[in-house]
């Protein structure tokens, strides 16, 4: 295999769950040139993936919307390598049509939304993998099958460099914090329906602010700088609100630095899976099956029953658990 294509149109804690795929190829094919294709948000954290040598932009939403796009959109890919191997990530038929329109020898994935003509190895979509009982790593991993790249027993990984870490420290030193143990918190998701209550974080923060050696770090998107307003509306400011102020890389480097994550179930969860950071992760709609943290060894989920409030205590006693007498009263 000379080039290698990894097509994969999801976000980016989608995108993060598809490094052993990754990993994977470049085991076996180290001297392959391997091109990721994704959808524009995607894009930074595609950059970041091992074994990524080159990423390509599919805007499947906008300027790539619609058939005659799409054909417009291969050649301006402008790939001059025939591409010997398209692993198709994805269910849709959009990506199976992408990976033979680039001309792919070897196109694999999974036979689905009455697709498999477009491939040329597949495997069949299982009841399992459509209620969402397996992770999404493992299901990403086993597009791989077909082919014999199969393994069960895969690892994560994920790129950031020493220009990430010293500007994490430059702000880290700018907020008096550089020498503190960091507390993580991620109170929201893409949809606003996953995001923490403030009341409830105001009472964890508050519970952290009790050790002066801990402070705690907000990141996220511009719906955690609204939802920082919100904690400071209830009269706390003793946080540090690093939210809209790192790259992915930088924001993998910042969660390297953290004691735990207190996060809902979004995109920096999954980068701190992948970096081995303890985690305790509210979930509202999803899976944590198949979204969760794949080993629970220094990680904590909590559901919410009937999508109601998760409590401060609820995620304190997760702590206390994970910790033990590190987060003792």
């Amino acid at each position: 295999m000379k080039t290698i294509a990894i097509i994969h149109l999801g976000y980016i804690g989608d995108v993060i769950n598809s490094s052993p795929v990754c990993l994977e190829l470049k085991r076996n094919y180290p001297d392959a040139k391997i091109i990721f294709i994704t959808i524009p948000q995607s894009l930074e954290t595609a950059k970041c993936l091992p074994g990524i040598d080159k990423v390509l932009i599919y805007d499947k939403k906008d300027a790539h919307k619609g058939l005659f796009n799409l054909l417009k959109i291969v050649k301006s890919f402008g790939i001059k390598e025939k591409i010997d191997l398209a692993v198709i990530l994805n269910e849709s038929i959009r990506s199976a049509f992408l990976a033979f329109l680039l001309g792919a020898k070897i196109r694999t994935g999974r036979d689905s939304q009455l697709r498999g003509f477009l491939l040329t190895h597949k495997i069949p979509h299982t009841k399992e993998e459509q209620d969402m009982r397996i992770h999404v790593s493992e299901h990403y991993m086993r597009v791989l099958r077909p082919i014999g790249l199969y393994n069960q027993d895969y690892a994560f990984g994920f790129n950031y460099s020493q220009d990430d870490i010293d500007y994490i420290d430059s702000l880290l030193s700018e907020n008096n914090a550089l020498n503190k143990e960091i507390v993580g918190l991620c109170p929201c998701a893409r949809f606003e329906d996953k995001n923490w209550d403030a009341d409830e974080a105001v009472k964890f923060i508050n519970y952290i602010n009790t050790n002066d050696n801990r402070r705690v770090l907000l990141v996220g998107s511009k719906s955690t700088s609204g939802f920082a307003e919100e904690i400071r509306k209830r009269g706390i400011d003793n946080f540090i609100d690093l939210s809209c102020k790192t790259s992915v890389s930088q924001l993998a480097a910042l969660i390297s630095r953290f004691k735990v994550l207190i996060t809902t179930d979004t995109g920096p969860a999954h980068l701190a899976y992948t970096l081995k950071i303890p985690t305790v992760t509210l979930f509202y709609h999803n899976v944590p099956e198949k979204w969760g943290p794949k080993s629970r060894e220094i990680n904590r989920v909590i559901v919410s029953p009937n999508k109601s409030v998760i409590s401060a205590d609820s995620v304190i006693f997760e702590l206390k658990d994970l910790f033990k007498d590190a987060f003792a009263d």
